[in-house]
């Protein structure tokens, strides 16, 4: 079975290499927003999926969220790869930027999972603190050192994490602005056109 999955997979990046063969740059990096929507969404069911567990503590419910958002956004990296990849040549920093998206994405994602991980340890010996209200206050206290240490990990983690938020904004913001100019620029490309056309015609009523 995973083979076939795995020469789908070859097949799909075939294909999709082949459709950036014969696409215009401007396109290329349109198709870099809609697949970096695509990731936002997909992250965020990441968020949402752990929510969800921390309510009904379902594991199995939460491994399989994990593994198929894990699944998707490696799809939707590999194409964002091929596009950087192919706008390397005619657009480099078009390509460099992308590049920085990406890897600021990675490491809001890894950083993410980290604070799951977290506040799962934090639930768990919070969880074990309580069931033994008799314990002597040291054993107790290595708990909430333990809870403490977490925390504070988590606070340094939403640091980092924002920090990427403002860097991958900051990078989006730049490539927009481009792609909007690009397509102005096209936009009087075609109207130059249009115009010389009509000049045209009007010669051709003399």
């Amino acid at each position: 079975m995973e083979d076939i999955e795995i020469n789908l997979s070859k097949d799909k990046k075939k294909e999709f290499t082949q459709l950036l063969e014969s696409t215009t740059p401007t396109d290329k990096l349109a198709l870099f927003f809609n697949l970096q929507e695509q990731r936002v969404l997909i992250s965020n069911q990441f968020t949402s999926n752990f929510k969800k567990f921390l309510k009904d503590q379902n594991i199995e419910e939460y491994n399989k969220g994990c593994q198929s958002i894990t699944t998707q956004l490696s799809s939707i990296g590999e194409e964002i790869i091929q596009i950087q990849e192919s706008l390397s040549t005619t657009n480099p920093e078009w390509s460099k930027i992308i590049s920085e998206v990406r890897e600021n994405e990675k490491t809001k994602f890894i950083l993410t999972a980290q604070n799951q991980v977290l506040k799962v340890e934090i639930d768990n010996s919070q969880q074990l603190t309580s069931n033994k209200p008799n314990e002597k206050p040291a054993a107790g206290s290595c708990f909430y050192e333990h809870i403490e240490k977490c925390e504070s990990q988590i606070n340094e983690n939403r640091l980092k994490i924002n920090d990427c938020i403002d860097t991958i904004n900051e990078k989006l913001e730049i490539l927009k602005y481009d792609l909007n100019e690009a397509f102005a620029g096209l936009n009087t490309d075609t109207s130059k056109e249009n115009q010389s056309n009509h000049s045209h015609h009007h010669h051709d009523h003399k």
